[in-house]
């Protein structure tokens, strides 16, 4: 699972990876679409005009044990999987509660079931913010849709005097 192109940009070194982010390991569907304008997804549990593939897929979990010893301390999680979100966070979970990074951004799309995302970072230990025109303030399933909202451990999270949202 953990080949693929490696590659440097701007003096960053990165490996670019076939495989999809999930809680289960196996293969997928995933939208092949060729255009720029494109924005492909898995197809699990839709349906799709689009061309598909196959692809791998296995838990964050899973992939982070293949390459732990290649990779250093992780404090920074980017998720951007158009709808895909909750899957990848249900296989990430012991990451999570054992790696404990500093901050996971995520994109919170209208077919996110948000309360799931914010009851699987709850079980890690993680408070779900979103940054408004009033500031930060702690995320519920009130937050606004098609934005980027972020995660960071209760530890942490605890001292950045984040309102609540009513």
């Amino acid at each position: 699972m953990v080949s693929g192109l490696r590659s440097q940009v701007s003096g960053l070194r990165f490996d670019v990876i076939a495989a999809a982010l999930s809680d289960q390991a196996g293969s997928i569907e995933f939208e092949n679409a060729t255009t720029d304008a494109s924005c492909n997804r898995l197809v699990d549990g839709l349906t799709t005009s689009k061309a598909t593939i196959s692809v791998p897929r296995t838990t964050f979990d899973q992939f982070f044990r293949e390459l732990r010893a290649q990779v250093p301390p992780v404090s920074g999680v980017k998720i951007d999987v158009e709808g895909h979100e909750n899957s990848v966070l249900r296989g990430m979970q012991g990451f999570l509660r054992q790696q404990r990074p500093n901050l996971v951004m995520f994109e919170y799309l209208a077919r996110t079931d948000l309360a799931q995302t914010l009851a699987l970072f709850h079980e890690a230990e993680y408070t779900v913010f979103e940054i408004t025109p009033a500031g930060l303030r702690i995320a519920t399933e009130m937050a606004a849709r098609l934005e980027d909202l972020f995660a960071c451990p209760d530890e942490q999270s605890r001292g950045f005097g984040a309102s609540e949202c009513r």
